[in-house]
């Protein structure tokens, strides 16, 4: 990338993760004092509520991607006329979606105890609670376009510096109603208010950078550019159907065959992988416009030199993240909240492998993807994917009574089975015109990678557990031990590479 891509970008990556690394933080001081002055059922119903509501998102439809996409040219063009006219019709098209969701998800109201096991020991009506959850979500359809107007113009830290600012708003606001009224109600009331008022900040500082975009007078995007997006987006149908059947689905098996605490105990571990998770993805996607920008302007060979170094700092972030999930996550889980909220350790081992590890692997080759705009090409990956995951899902916790082990395990198998091979196939077959097998040996040492450090951590934290039961000590020693392990085999394996000396500059760069 020139080097003004290159200022934009890193201005991105370090206000994204310095953004991503603090509201990570007021999360947790919002949880932890959420935990202490309600129940666990309450954090069940949240995550249960969270994964419906992800449900009703498919009428999304993947829109927003595709006619991001088409926008990149434009913007690399400056055809201002374009831009305004794709624009207003990503706004007609979320304002029909928000509204969708809004009748869409409170006609359900009278229904929603039906995905509960055991109706959850709480004061409050749970019918009110899920519309207000409901209202919640919907809110941020309608400004939608707004948010992502800006990332195409690669400003997502004006996005980021409002996403901390009503963040630490909310956590503030959130903490002092837990601590006085202590009303469930109240609490949802204000999170509502909150999101409104961070989507209308976000609408007037858009309209105030942009004019020339959103005060023009849209002309119609011509017929042959709907078609395209037409065609995208039926694609992307399919990629929403199996995206969200996969990951909306999982608490309602765990609330229906286990229990509604047991989804309050995962969604803390979901909290803390998501978190992690979120600090990969803010700093890729915070490239993901200077990367098409790049798509439209460059050869592919450059671009795929690009890639190369992506995929290395990606597959740095997720191996780091992975590894330290594992090693040290019950510990802490200890230490904030106590050892009653644990899970086991094959289900650690689960959360960090698949939901960490490997779906973080995939954030290069789905970005390829976005950018070249192969979404046709991909449109029956997530089809089978979901599929696959509801078979096993309902064979693993319906029949085989495997509980949370059974959902987090057919996560796994159904990404093995599609995921991992499918959308690089895509992304280098169509994109960078490349074999396959190119990434698959680079797939393949990341994956060994994570493999033997693994079992190494798995070896060294048993015996810490042996040698030292107290829980504040074994977790520094874990951390220490886990520190020393992934640093130096990082080290070790890559020191002489192009990408980590890139990766190395890089973060000279972004620190300054």
């Amino acid at each position: 990338m020139n080097n003004s891509r290159t200022v934009n970008s890193l201005k991105n990556t370090g206000i994204s993760l310095s953004v991503q690394i603090t509201c990570i933080l007021l999360s947790f001081i919002g949880r932890t004092v959420f935990i202490k002055q309600l129940n666990i059922e309450y954090l069940g119903v949240n995550g249960l509520f969270s994964n419906i509501l992800t449900l009703l998102s498919l009428a999304e439809l993947g829109i927003g991607t595709a006619i991001t996409y088409m926008m990149y040219k434009p913007i690399a063009d400056n055809d201002t006329e374009k831009i305004a006219a794709l624009n207003n019709l990503y706004r007609q098209v979320y304002n029909c979606i928000g509204l969708f969701i809004v009748l869409a998800g409170l006609s359900l109201t009278p229904f929603i105890t039906s995905f509960i096991k055991e109706v959850p020991k709480i004061e409050e009506n749970i019918h009110i609670i899920y519309a207000l959850y409901v209202l919640n979500t919907s809110m941020s359809y309608f400004f939608t376009y707004k948010r992502s107007l800006l990332i195409a113009y690669q400003k997502e830290y004006v996005n980021n510096k409002n996403v901390l600012q009503f963040t630490l708003l909310k956590e503030i606001s959130l903490v002092l109603i837990l601590f006085t009224v202590r009303s469930y109600y109240i609490y949802l009331v204000a999170q509502v208010i909150v999101t409104f008022l961070s989507n209308i900040a976000i609408s007037y500082k858009t309209n105030r950078l942009f004019p020339e975009v959103v005060n023009l007078k849209p002309a119609k995007v011509p017929r042959n550019e709907i078609k395209v997006i037409m065609k995208n987006t039926m694609a992307m149908i399919c990629h929403r159907i199996g995206s969200v059947v996969v990951s909306g689905t999982g608490n309602m098996f765990i609330s229906y065959y286990v229990g509604i605490a047991m989804v309050g105990i995962y969604s803390n571990y979901v909290l803390i992988s998501t978190s992690a998770c979120m600090i990969v993805a803010k700093a890729v996607n915070s490239i993901t416009a200077s990367f098409g920008n790049l798509v439209a302007t460059a050869d592919d060979d450059k671009v795929y030199n690009v890639f190369r170094k992506i995929y290395f700092m990606n597959f740095t972030l997720a191996y780091v993240i992975a590894i330290f999930f594992f090693a040290l996550v019950n510990p802490f889980i200890a230490v904030w909240i106590g050892s009653e909220y644990y899970l086991d350790k094959i289900s650690v081992l689960l959360i960090a492998v698949n939901s960490i590890f490997f779906n973080q692997l995939r954030i290069p080759s789905q970005m390829a993807i976005n950018t070249y705009g192969l979404f046709w090409q991909i449109k029956w990956k997530s089809i089978i994917e979901a599929l696959i995951n509801l078979a096993m899902s309902f064979l693993f916790t319906a029949y085989l009574g495997l509980g949370i082990k059974g959902i987090l395990l057919s996560m796994l198998l159904s990404n093995i089975a599609t995921n991992l091979w499918w959308e690089p196939y895509v992304a280098f077959k169509y994109g960078f015109k490349m074999p396959l097998v190119i990434y698959m040996k680079e797939f393949a040492k990341s994956t060994l990678m994570i493999v033997c450090t693994l079992m190494i951590i798995s070896f060294a934290t048993s015996l810490i557990d042996s040698v030292c039961p107290n829980i504040f000590i074994n977790f520094i020693l874990r951390l220490l031990m886990t520190i020393i392990v992934s640093c130096s085999l990082l080290y070790l394996c890559y020191r002489v590479s192009e990408e980590f000396s890139y990766a190395s500059s890089l973060l000279r760069k972004l620190f300054k």
